[in-house]
């Protein structure tokens, strides 16, 4: 049998239900045995299973990016190929000089809008964020090749010396899957509603 290819992504996969990289259930019409040409992957419109309300006004929701700040740590628990649609749960570190926000975004199953809130935090934030990453020795398993959970996975990322990392339950061995949670838990710890923001 020859290579296989996800057509939302380009990655090359195995024989298995979902794509490692971008999470796509993959079927005869989401895989290709030649290697996609795709320099910004973009989500596959045969994969929607709840249309959004196209007449509802979309809310804007900020992109930190825009204003100058910079990702430190990506993590997201995400739900995919379920009756209602894909949904996900996102907390996101980001840094511009001193001033050290989390953003959370999520969208559930049946939800055409993101739901969005900002927090101010400290670079204490950043720093026990980063020690969990060390501890729990994430960098390592970049290349690592496991199976990843049907229905869901958690994904963290991380920039480290300009170096983006994406480690997702499938390059994980299974006794280490709940890292990334424990990392999600050190984040969510610095949440405080009094330290609400506009951002």
């Amino acid at each position: 049998m020859g290579k296989k290819y996800c057509k939302c992504c380009g990655a090359e996969v195995n024989d298995s239900r979902f794509c490692p990289e971008c999470g796509t259930p993959l079927n005869d019409d989401t895989l290709t045995d030649e290697k996609p040409d795709i320099t910004e992957p973009e989500p596959c419109d045969g994969l929607k299973i709840a249309e959004p309300d196209d007449d509802k006004p979309k809310k804007k929701i900020p992109v930190p990016e825009d204003e100058g700040y910079s990702l430190l740590v990506d993590c997201c628990r995400r739900t995919v190929a379920t009756v209602g649609g894909d949904g996900y749960d996102e907390l996101v570190l980001y840094q511009k000089g001193d001033d050290y926000q989390i953003h959370h975004f999520s969208r559930y199953e049946y939800m055409s809008d993101t739901i969005h809130a900002a927090y101010r935090t400290t670079k204490e934030c950043a720093d026990k964020v980063f020690e969990a990453i060390k501890k729990e020795k994430l960098a390592k398993y970049r290349d690592y090749k496991g199976r990843p959970l049907c229905g869901g996975e958690n994904i963290v990322k991380f920039v480290i010396n300009d170096e983006v990392y994406r480690i997702t339950e499938a390059n994980l061995p299974f006794e280490k899957h709940s890292s990334l949670g424990k990392i999600r838990s050190v984040l969510s710890s610095f949440i405080d509603e009094n330290n609400k923001t506009d951002a």
